[in-house]
């Protein structure tokens, strides 16, 4: 991979939403205008075959959203839409349509990648990361993103270069163009186009619609769920800030004699940054799982990198495949 894989997929996000947010609603109020597409009355027509839902088929409330994986508004907006629909599961629909920008090279790719997934039964899980990890979306990335969540990366890979999806993504693109959407990301709710101000007020719409048809009880429970993920969000953001101002990324170095340092110490929520030195690829895993972000095997090449948030406290233990080097993180929980 030629970058670095964002720390701790998919609660990395959290991390840095409140800044992505602000940028968002700076981006929102410039390109959001009033002209940016018609009212729809049908809420099919703006789900095709192909389009990934999420939530009851016969929901009363359907919100599809025209996104770009590569578009930092669209990360902004995505813990925002999961949080919906966790709130929300027995009433709201979500859709996804690919609406990748010119100006994001790696944007479309990235939509056919999430297509292949869901032949897995993976596009939600792969859309999360590729949101979680969207400015490193280079087909190296897709593919390790695709072996991570256990699909045969040949297959994957047979079928991104092909392009099977392509036709897809264009017909998705072009839907967008026919009803003049000029930002991303775009929603419909119940067949209509959103028009807001901020994340805030997409929000507050989508709630106001949901409560038509809910009892008052469901409707307490519900905002209370959504309330309290939301500060589950925002006490994270706090947490992480402080402690990658505390405590900057810790290196540890693959290298001849092994991983440098080879036993060494981190706190809670601490990120550590593994690079491989040697002019080989080695195969990175963990004997005793802890961490879902490397369940599999990972390989690095000579001089990539990946990043970790140690979420987890005591003893970690890794080790390299080939030479059976090992190395051991122990994590304190500590009060910041």
């Amino acid at each position: 991979m030629n970058g670095l894989i964002k720390r701790n997929s998919p609660i990395l996000i959290i991390g840095t939403i409140t800044l992505i947010i602000l940028l968002a609603i700076i981006f929102l109020s410039r390109n959001n205008s009033p002209e940016s597409g018609p009212v729809l009355t049908e809420t099919e027509n703006l789900i095709a075959a192909h389009t990934y839902t999420i939530g009851p088929d016969d929901a009363l409330v359907t919100l599809v959203e025209f996104s770009d994986f590569e578009c930092p508004a669209c990360q902004a907006f995505h813990p925002i839409v999961q949080t919906l629909h966790e709130a929300y599961p027995d009433h709201l629909r979500i859709a996804y349509r690919h609406f990748p920008l010119p100006q994001h090279p790696y944007a479309r790719k990235a939509a056919e990648a999430s297509q292949i997934a869901g032949e897995y039964g993976k596009f939600w899980e792969y859309s999360d990361m590729l949101f979680d990890n969207n400015t490193q979306l280079a087909d190296e990335n897709l593919l390790d993103y695709a072996e991570m969540l256990g699909i045969n990366r040949t297959d994957f890979e047979e079928k991104l270069k092909s392009g099977t999806y392509a036709k897809l993504v264009n017909e998705d693109l072009a839907l967008a163009s026919k009803l003049r959407l000029n930002s991303t990301p775009s929603f419909f709710l119940n067949g209509k186009l959103l028009k807001y101000t901020s994340p805030l007020d997409f929000e507050n719409q989508v709630k106001n619609e949901l409560m038509k048809y809910m009892t008052s009880d469901e409707s307490e429970k519900s905002s209370s769920v959504y309330s309290e993920k939301i500060a589950e969000v925002k006490e994270a953001s706090a947490i992480y800030e402080k402690v990658d101002t505390l405590r900057p990324a810790m290196e540890i170095k693959f290298t001849a004699n092994g991983f440098e340092p080879k036993k060494t110490t981190a706190i809670k929520y601490q990120v550590v940054r593994f690079t491989n030195t040697i002019d080989r690829s080695i195969t990175f895993y963990q004997p005793i799982h802890k961490f879902k972000q490397i369940e599999q095997e990972k390989m690095l090449q000579p001089g990539e990198s990946f990043e970790l948030r140690m979420t987890e406290t005591k003893m970690w233990a890794y080790r390299e495949k080939e030479s059976d080097e090992f190395g051991q993180i122990l994590v304190y929980d500590t009060q910041i």
